[in-house]
């Protein structure tokens, strides 16, 4: 089977119901303009599109012709697709007449890579048809932009790419007619959920506007196969009915990517792992089988079929247990969230293992090991055999002595390098008989670290004969240099005593992981036979002998001598390098990183006659694939390198079968799946009138009649939380405004704060909650503080007392005791704040959906909201203009109360008598403390003029 093209002759091939051979290839469009709610149909009109694969012109087809969601291979080139289809879709429907499409989820590089594109089409349109006027107007909006000139951008019509919070707020402050929208594309739709922004704009989209377009697209189908009936469940909240499948496998696709396999030639290169390495391998393999084990143990009622070292090589492994524990993560024990810290920690030693050299590889095994056993709750697989054989096995791959001789070191290096240098002399080789093509050489990497290490690699170039041995003793210099350097620390700490932590809950765990630990710490008094493995416990619990044993054997000053300084260097980017004379194409040889953002680019613009895979990554081996399917005659030699029997390569295999498995469910789903129907009534929500009425009081409200429609004043930044879409969807009416105090306006009287736990945590330690209650007091009656839980998480602050401090998964562990300090922490000062504000309602919510219902409650019986009075609440009056509303520049607020000293309270003294930030930060000290006040404009002009001392830091730094 091939690595590089794993779809074989026997493989089964995805062919749609209708044949594909009768469709033609020109693309006519019926296109539709809207007057009033009635569609007027014009004549088809002929638009030339530039894509170069017949596969390419089906799908597009496929997507002009009706409405859908579209499911595409990854690597099968997504941004051409989407970038022809909007240019179509943009034709003018007569002359001055442009329609409005809307484009969401677009990121950054896509926004430009959509907007070359376009530009490329046009002009290639206008040379062809003679038109006086070329490009299609495209726009990116974002936070920069205010109200009014959003406003003119939507009037003027064209193709705008915004954000679905941006565009979900201009929808439901009416800043433009949904009639005048043409359609809505929606990329990354895997993303999409039944509270999303996404799905709260298709979903008021299609209550008034029932002729325009609306469709989705995404490359990544393994996000559609989880839960009961995913596909059906996301055509649902993107309200379409249409499903395109487009595999790798598909016919199509297959005959479109299939070249000349003499003008392609593809070498595939296995390369064997040393001794030391596959055993490494495999006792980091059976470290995670026993902690998987030991999790079953601890949580039988929750462990599942996928709790499994079969699965273990999954990219989403460790998330998917999180997230199977995350709804009783306050109950779990303290052993269950280390292991389960373990596996990902087990995990990554695995890549480390195959990417790091072996210096590096030791170093980082060497700091877990003494990292764990200071305190008294270390990681459990650190007691297994297997964890000592891969302490002493990492040592051995750099100091086991080859002679006689003191500073014969194994420094043991990576297999890939040999076969690496071997490729480039083949190909220097073939050049020089005039055998090949003369463009540069272009090597493919996993990790940037990974590419540091090939160009210092490559650039050992003074001994020829090996470059890895001279790489190899350059880190070794490196390692002698931070032993010193602990050394020194050390010494310093000596007069300190460091007393040990006593947590309240100790580890439990099973004998799997002590069988033998208390044999291994009795054998100091005896003599060991010849047992390296009791000799590495020794050495683990004993760091000062271990640090100077390494330290003895590095007697390498002389290093330095030999070492080349011009050849140790650090790049971080291939063509970030600024070169003071010219280099021929066929002398380049680019090292660069796996990126979606830039390797479609990436192969046009160096246009390589040699392409390295050092590591397999499947969406770049199809861009490979449509690259050289493009190209036929000048096809790139291509080399795949993998090391066999390892987890690289049954990582790569897996995902290729992961991807096949997604798409073959989807497929079979899509053929059983029933047709829909509904009307515009089913899509209606209401809100019935035991929610909005008091019926204890006799008649009801007599300000309000069961028509009334109510309404709920939303803040503008809420709409990054699921609450918005929730209140809409029950039946409230959502108001969109840029409120200064509260979150959600009930009514006159009743105002909510809503808080996530991080979000109230940060406001506890910046202070920020106080002052906003403070406010509230003063503008409203009933001030109320909603606190709310994640969906499907534990209803505890226990698992965020954790997140205080360990922001991210990689980190250290905390300790039980810690956790319920933190835990305690955020009690007492809720406790604070009630005492300091007696009146004040907390409102308990576990998750976005139990909000939406408080809010509903609090509704009850209470007039609607004065938008007017809810703006100007906590609004200094010289900040308003002619209509009532401030005008806000939010980006420059959000950056403005970033700065230390600013506060939600305080900023707006600021933006009354400063203009712009920056006119801010010229202030003087005097001019910001008459501002702001002395203490806060202290703080602030600080940290504005603040000089970063470049020299000194970078003086005390290691050149790594």
């Amino acid at each position: 089977m091939s690595l590089f093209v794993p779809e074989d002759d026997n493989l089964e091939v995805y062919r749609p119901e209708e044949s594909i051979h009768d469709r033609a290839p020109e693309i006519s469009i019926p296109l539709k303009e809207a007057a009033h709610q009635e569609p007027i149909v014009s004549d088809p009109i002929d638009v030339l599109c530039s894509l170069p694969l017949k596969y390419q012109h089906l799908i597009l087809a496929d997507l002009l012709r009706q409405d859908g969601l579209l499911l595409l291979g990854k690597g099968l080139g997504l941004e051409v697709i989407v970038s022809n289809l909007l240019h179509a879709l943009s034709s003018p429907l007569r002359e001055n007449k442009r329609g409005l499409i809307i484009l969401l989820n677009a990121t950054d590089f896509e926004n430009e890579k959509i907007r070359e594109l376009l530009v490329e089409l046009s002009w290639v349109e206008k040379l062809n048809k003679g038109m006086k006027k070329s490009g299609r107007k495209f726009v990116r909006i974002d936070a920069n932009y205010v109200v009014g000139k959003r406003s003119k951008i939507y009037a003027s019509g064209g193709i705008i790419s915004v954000t679905s919070r941006i565009f979900i707020v201009d929808l439901l402050s009416n800043l433009l007619n949904l009639n005048s929208i043409t359609g809505i594309i929606v990329l990354h739709a895997e993303k999409v959920t039944d509270t999303s922004n996404e799905s709260f704009i298709i979903d008021f989209y299609r209550q008034t506007n029932k002729w325009g377009f609306v469709k989705a697209i995404s490359d990544d189908a393994e996000k559609f196969i989880h839960g009961y009936q995913p596909l059906k469940t996301k055509l649902k909240d993107l309200k379409l009915s249409n499903t395109l499948i487009w595999p790798r496998f598909h016919i199509e696709v297959a005959n479109s990517l299939k070249v000349n396999s003499k003008n392609n030639l593809v070498v595939e290169i296995s390369v064997s792992l040393t001794k030391r390495m596959k055993t490494i391998q495999l006792a980091i393999f059976s470290c995670i089988e026993a902690c998987i084990n030991e999790l079953k143990r601890h949580n039988p009622e929750m462990s599942t079929e996928y709790w499994d070292i079969s699965n273990a090589l999954n990219k989403e492994f460790v998330q998917v247990i999180r997230a199977t524990l995350d709804p009783v993560w306050h109950r779990c024990s303290w052993t269950t969230k280390q292991v389960i810290h373990d596996i990902s920690t087990l995990k990554e030693l695995l890549g480390y293992l195959l990417n790091y050299d072996a210096i590096k590889f030791y170093e980082t095994i060497k700091t877990i090991f003494d990292v764990n056993k200071s305190t008294k709750n270390s990681s459990p697989w650190l007691m297994l055999d297997e964890a000592i054989s891969i302490l002493s096995l990492s040592r051995e791959r750099v100091f086991l002595q080859t002679s006689s001789e003191p500073q014969s070191f194994l420094l043991e290096e990576l297999p890939k390098w040999q076969q690496l240098t071997e490729i480039l002399q083949d190909i220097t080789d073939d050049r020089s008989r005039g055998n090949m093509n003369e463009g540069p050489i272009l090597i493919m990497c996993n990790e940037r670290s990974t590419c540091v290490q090939l160009r210092k690699y490559l650039s050992q170039n003074t001994n020829k004969a090996t470059p890895g041995r001279k790489f190899m003793m350059m880190g070794l210099n490196h390692y002698n240099q931070i032993q010193k350097a602990l050394r020194q620390l050390k010494e310093g700490l000596k007069q300190e005593k460091v007393g040990e932590s006593t947590d309240l809950e100790a580890l439990t765990v099973s004998k799997t992981f002590t069988r033998n630990r208390a044999h291994a710490t009795s054998s100091k008094r005896r003599r060991t036979r010849g047992n390296k493995a009791i000799q590495a416990v020794d050495r683990l619990y004993n760091r000062d002998a271990f640090i100077e044993q390494d330290s003895d054997q590095l007697n390498i000053s002389n290093l330095e001598e030999d070492s080349d300084p011009g050849a140790d260097f650090e790049v971080t980017g291939s063509r970030n390098l600024i070169l003071s004379h010219s280099i021929e194409p066929a002398d380049q040889i680019v090292i660069e990183k796996f990126d979606a953002r830039t390797n479609e680019s990436l192969l046009d613009e160096l246009n390589p006659s040699h392409i390295i895979l050092y590591e397999p990554n499947l969406s770049f081996i199809r861009r490979i694939e449509v690259y050289e399917a493009i190209r036929k005659q000048r096809a790139a030699q291509t080399f795949f390198m993998y090391y066999k029997d390892s987890v690289e390569e049954e990582t790569y295999l897996n995902s290729i079968k992961r991807e096949k498995e997604a798409f073959t469910k989807l497929i079979r789903e899509k053929a059983t799946l029933a047709s829909h129907y509904s009307t515009d009534e089913d899509n209606q929500f209401r809100v019935t009138k035991s929610q909005v009425f008091n019926t204890r009081i006799a008649g009801g409200s007599a300000f309000r009649t069961p028509t009334d429609e109510s309404s709920i004043i939303v803040d503008v930044r809420e709409f990054r939380s699921s609450l918005p879409n929730l209140c809409y969807r029950i039946g409230l009416k959502v108001v969109p405004a840029m409120l200064t105090i509260g979150d959600y306006i009930i009514s006159p009287r009743i105002c909510v704060e809503r808080k996530s736990i991080p979000d109230l945590i940060g406001s506890f330690n910046s202070g920020r909650l106080y002052q906003q209650c403070e406010q509230m007091f003063r503008h409203y009656q009933l001030p109320a503080l909603l606190i709310e839980f994640q969906e499907g998480k534990s209803f505890s602050l226990e698992p965020f007392a954790e997140l205080r401090t360990r922001p991210n998964q990689t980190s250290q562990q905390m300790t039980p005791s810690t956790i319920k300090f933190f835990q305690q922490d955020i009690q007492a000062k809720l406790i604070t704040l009630l005492i300091a504000y007696p009146k004040l309602k907390i409102f308990w919510s576990s998750s976005p959906t139990q909000s939406a219902q408080i809010l509903i409650s609090l509704k009850a019986s209470e007039r609607e909201p004065d938008l007017e009075k809810a703006i100007q609440a906590g609004v200094d009056a010289n900040m308003m203009n002619s209509s009532g509303a401030p005008e806000f520049n939010d980006a420059a607020i959000d950056l403005l109360t970033q700065i230390p000293g600013v506060t939600k309270v305080n900023y707006h003294l600021i933006i009354t008598k400063v203009k712009n930030l920056k006119k801010f930060v010229n202030l003087s000290l005097q001019e910001m403390q008459d501002i702001i006040g002395k203490e806060a404009g202290s703080v602030a002009y600080n940290f504005v003029n603040w000089k970063f001392n470049s020299t000194s830091s970078n003086s005390n730094g290691l050149n790594v």
